[in-house]
């Protein structure tokens, strides 16, 4: 059997679509023996390798189901993820990309809290900030600028509370409403969260048009406070 073919009749039961049992009765006939029993063995080291990967990345979404369901669950919707989209990249932060927005998709229908998809782009964000890779312009010098690594995200829960709360043991679901959540790596290398207000919002939106000569009194005292923790960099700073 040529390769492309063995790795073509091995995508389904991968995908959970056919069983070990069937798919080692298709590479090695009707007494797969020995075989048989490896792939089975592999089948379920993958699903636990993929339940173990996107734990990493998400570990709250997986308490979260854990504590719902059991551990079963998780693991099953990992390898139904897997089968939506299979993974072709060797690190997991590009294979974990999509999962907030199949969790969106299925959720519903499976009965998810309807948190769960953003707690999922929360915990993906939070990764992908801390491993960012540096830029090449100096952060130093420049214009007032966004850092490279600060990302706004809206949100229809308070999920930086909610985290906050439940980090302190409170509990409970997060609480709906309207919310932007800012995600940077200060000049430490710590990757950091907050949630932002209307007016920060307007500075930052000034900040990346260019317009930030034009900051009153308070934004600019803003400013100085976001570049401060990193969220701006530049030597073109207007409170100077």
């Amino acid at each position: 059997m040529r390769l492309a073919d063995f790795f073509r009749a091995m995508e389904p039961m991968l995908a959970a679509r056919q069983s070990a049992a069937d798919t080692a009765r298709l590479l090695y006939g009707e007494a797969p023996g020995r075989d048989g029993e490896r792939l089975a063995l592999y089948q379920s080291m993958c699903r636990w390798r993929r339940a173990d990967t996107l734990a990493g990345v998400f570990p709250r979404v997986r308490a979260a189901l854990v504590a719902a369901a059991g551990e079963r669950a998780f693991t099953d919707l990992c390898t139904e993820y897997y089968a939506a989209a299979p993974w072709r990249a060797i690190r997991p932060l590009p294979n974990a990309a999509g999962f907030s927005a199949f969790l969106a998709r299925v959720g519903p229908e499976r009965g998810l809290p309807d948190h769960l998809a953003e707690l999922a782009d929360f915990e993906w964000w939070v990764l992908a900030t801390r491993v960012a890779p540096e830029p090449d312009e100096d952060p130093a010098g420049g214009p007032l600028r966004l850092a490279h690594t600060a990302e706004l995200r809206p949100y229809r829960y308070d999920l930086v509370g909610w985290i906050d709360e439940v980090e302190a043991a409170a509990g409970g679901a997060p609480a709906p409403g309207r919310f932007a959540v800012l995600f940077w790596r200060d000049r430490e290398q710590v990757a950091c969260v907050r949630a932002v207000t209307q007016g920060e919002l307007r500075l930052l939106a000034a900040v990346r048009a260019g317009a930030a000569a034009g900051l009153g009194e308070d934004e600019r005292a803003a400013a100085e406070r976001l570049h401060r923790l990193g969220v701006l960099v530049g030597a073109g700073r207007p409170w100077r």
